[in-house]
């Protein structure tokens, strides 16, 4: 254990320490970096020494193939650059290297310098490799980074330290460093490190790895508030609702949790609109499909939001213990995502009858719904600005939400928050009466005229209560009143009667949620 723990420093610790640029590092600390992934099997000299030992030529400038093709080998991705002999546009590029230039222009790691050109034989600055492991480190340019400064978002995760710069000279000897350093690096969206997807892909094999001493880069790294942001942020949107005059109702913050636009927010932001947009990081506004389900309780809304795929995060269903780092994402209306750090400080603080987690971070008022995440980079939570006491829902709450049917907030003038009502198709807008419809004393009641519901066989009560009991509720029994009469259903914290009423001279079926 003392030998791999020794290998490790001399291996890797000091990589870290000193960069990787060929001003900040010296040559036998360089050659530590090549000769280490020479042992992976990630790194090839350019021949042989009179000793037999690879020779690396760590004091010359590479070219943009030779770059390309050490980004492949660092990959593990050769045998199926070789296998795979992708196709290309460009004309000048030598033929060794035309099957690692095609895969990484399939896989969008490089691009071209112009419709047929790539510019193999040019020299590669230091910005245009950081940019090639950023890529392969799942960042994107123009999106999460400039490629011409690439060098700024390296900074801000650690993969470098301030070194490069425009102009300065860029080595093989800097590319090997800064490629040992990009295997601990964790690739986005996940907390484990590129060593240990290379090892999951069986790109790297064990022994390789313990020759290396590297075993420590093979479990989950710990994100530090700037990856956090950089990771995530573009999962965490801002939300607005509106009334039907387009007047604003409520905003605040919300979060993707799969590619195709299923996301979470606070109930309460949508509840009384009839329609809602969310604004993502980049200032694209995208409209608010609907609701598909939510809980009162918890003020919890699961919706879909048009178009995608988007970045997402992922719920994490683990225990936490007290004073955990943790992390809360914010977008609030007309200001920018941001992130704030801090520890947990209860796992069971309750409030109005709601288990939540509590935290150090407050959170100002219109900030509620975005995530808290740990320092995996998992969801825990989901922020509340209520008070701002720190308090999240915990993201076990999420369970309780299904992507049952797709309610529209437009559908019904009056009430929207309800993904259950009104009608399920039972019933049809048509036959909806808004003047008696709407909300009291906290219900949300649905008036349709009989006269105007096809009135097939089975008829619409039957048929609503069937589909009552295909979403998952219970029958909870029968109720009769003077002029009303029904039946109960219950799911969770949602209970609706649908039943028959007479009002105004006129009869009715009608449907209640609350």
């Amino acid at each position: 254990m003392k030998k791999r723990i020794f290998s490790l420093l001399a291996a890797f610790a000091l990589i870290i320490s000193i960069g990787g640029g060929a001003l900040a590092a010296e040559p036998t600390q360089q050659q530590i970096a090549a000769e280490t992934l020479y042992k992976l099997g990630l790194f090839r000299g350019t021949g042989v020494n009179e000793d037999g030992t690879p020779k690396f030529e760590l004091d010359r400038s590479l070219t943009r193939q030779e770059a390309v093709t050490m980004l492949v080998r660092l990959l593990g991705k050769e045998p199926a650059a070789l296998s795979e002999n992708n196709w290309i546009p460009f004309y000048d590029v030598d033929d060794w290297a035309r099957p690692y230039v095609g895969y990484a222009y399939s896989r969008g790691y490089t691009n071209g310098t112009g419709p047929a050109t790539f510019g193999g034989g040019e020299i590669v600055t230091a910005s245009q490799y950081i940019t090639f492991l950023l890529r392969a480190l799942g960042y994107t340019s123009g999106t999460d980074f400039r490629w011409e400064s690439a060098w700024s978002l390296s900074d801000l995760i650690g993969l470098t330290n301030g070194e490069y710069y425009a102009g300065v000279e860029f080595l093989r000897g800097g590319a090997a460093a800064l490629s040992l350093k990009a295997l601990a690096q964790t690739t986005k969206p996940d907390s484990s490190t590129l060593l240990y997807k290379l090892f999951s892909e069986g790109c790297v094999t064990s022994s390789a790895i313990s020759s290396a001493g590297l075993e420590a880069l093979l479990g989950e790294r710990s994100l530090n508030l700037n990856e956090t942001y950089f990771k995530f942020r573009n999962a965490v949107f801002s939300i607005e609702s509106y009334d039907a005059a387009g007047g604003l109702v409520a905003s605040g913050s919300g979060f993707f949790i799969d590619s195709a636009g299923t996301a979470v927010t606070n109930f309460r932001f949508l509840q009384g609109a009839v329609s809602a947009s969310v604004t993502l990081r980049d200032g694209t506004v995208k409209s608010v499909v609907g609701i598909y389900d939510f809980n009162q309780a918890n003020d919890l809304a699961l919706i879909k939001v048009e178009g995608g795929p988007y970045e997402f995060l992922q719920v994490s269903s683990a225990s936490w213990a007290v004073q955990s780092p943790v992390f809360a994402f914010n977008y609030p209306r007309l200001g920018n995502c941001s992130i704030t750090d801090g520890v947990l400080l209860s796992t069971d603080e309750e409030t109005n009858g709601v288990n939540y987690l509590k935290s150090s971070i407050e959170l100002p008022g219109g900030s509620g719904g975005g995530p808290l995440m740990d320092i995996n980079g998992k969801v825990i939570g989901i922020c509340s600005d209520k008070d701002g006491v720190g308090l999240a829902v915990p993201a076990a709450a999420l369970a309780s939400l299904s992507k049952g049917s797709l309610k529209g907030l437009a559908d019904e003038p009056s009430y929207v928050g309800f993904s259950f009502a009104p009608d399920f198709g039972a019933f049809t807008s048509s036959s909806y009466d808004p003047a008696l419809s709407g909300i009291k004393n906290g219900l949300g009641t649905y008036f349709y005229e009989k006269s105007s519901v096809p009135n097939s066989e089975p008829g619409p009560v039957e048929r609503y209560r069937e589909l009552l009991v295909s979403r998952g509720f219970s029958y909870k029994g029968e109720f009769s009143g003077e002029d009303s009469g029904g039946y109960l259903y219950t799911k969770g914290n949602h209970f609706i009667f649908v039943g028959t009423a007479a009002a105004n001279g006129a009869e009715y079926y009608l449907v209640v949620v609350f």
